[in-house]
Order: structure tokens, then sequence, then C-alpha cells
């Protein structure tokens, strides 16, 4: 909450986090993982020792809880591209639950890297698809504009929601 100003109190506690990683809860690890993701390339192990445990708990988690896994993926995509394609799968046969918001957030998370595998393809084709009939007046400029760099990003060109996206803006 307070970023840059606390971000030397938090290296001592993310390394006590990464020694309790194999006796926590999921839930206590779903909030150090959301307390660090903000710098979460400076606490890779953190994370890299985390997501042997979240991975096989993906099926069991929140909408929220999928969209935070799948940040902290994105955020270090060089490490962790097999759980951002995992986390992709478990959204995928939830896709039809997703708010606009959040299927902008999946969108924002899912910008094109050779890294992605086809789960996060099929994940940005599924919400485009729906948003062709759902309403998106909800939806903020910044997470239309997302969705767009998103969209461009894997050379997708959806006519009607590029033209209901476009009304946002």
């Amino acid at each position: 909450r307070h970023g840059l100003r606390c971000r030397h109190l938090m290296a001592p506690a993310a390394l006590k986090a990464a020694e309790l990683v194999p006796v926590m809860k999921l839930e206590e690890m779903l909030h150090v993982w959301q307390g660090l993701v903000r710098f979460s390339k400076d606490h890779r192990n953190f994370y890299l020792k985390a997501r042997p445990r979240l991975q096989p708990q993906l099926s069991s988690m929140s909408i929220r809880q999928l969209l935070l896994v799948l940040r902290g993926a994105r955020d270090l995509r060089h490490s962790m591209a097999d759980l951002h394609g995992a986390t992709c799968a478990a959204l995928l046969p939830r896709v039809n639950e997703l708010l606009p918001s959040e299927a902008a957030a999946c969108l924002t998370f899912c910008i094109f890297s050779p890294r992605y595998r086809s789960q996060a393809m099929s994940l940005v084709k599924s919400i485009t698809e729906i948003w062709t009939s759902q309403d998106l007046t909800s939806l903020r400029v910044v997470e239309a504009v997302d969705a767009l760099e998103c969209l461009a990003s894997w050379n997708l060109r959806p006519v009607a929601v590029l033209e209901r996206l476009d009304g946002i803006l």
C-alpha cells in the first residue's frame, strides 16, 4: 500500500515468507502473494517456492484469486510461463462468469509474449467472443485501452468488439 517507502521493510518479511511456504495454507500464501506482487521481481524466491503448492490448487480458487496468480505469473513470465498457462486454463471454463472488469484484467495479464502458451490465446479469444454480446459500459477507459493493447498484441481484430471498445473511449 505504501509502495517504495516500505520496500526495504518487505525484504526480511519476504525471506521469512519463502521459508514458511511449506507450512502455509492456501489463503496465507495468497495473502503474501498479494502483498509482494508489486515487487514480484525482487522477491522471485517466494514466488518460485509457492508455485508448486499453488498450481495444483488452481481449480479450487476463486476468480479473484486466479487473477492475482495470473498477475504474478505475468510479472515473472520468464520463470512462470507454465503457471501462467495453467491459470489461463483454469479461467477458461469459467470465462462466462467473469465480470467485464475481470475479463479486462485477464486481457491485461495476457498481452502477447512468446513464452505464453496456447491457453493464454484461448482465453483472449474466449473473452472477445463473449464481449461481442456482453454489456461493456461498466468498463473504465483504462480497461478498454488495456484490452485494445492485448488484442493488438495477439494480432486479433474482432470488429464488433473493437467498435464497442471504441465507444468507451
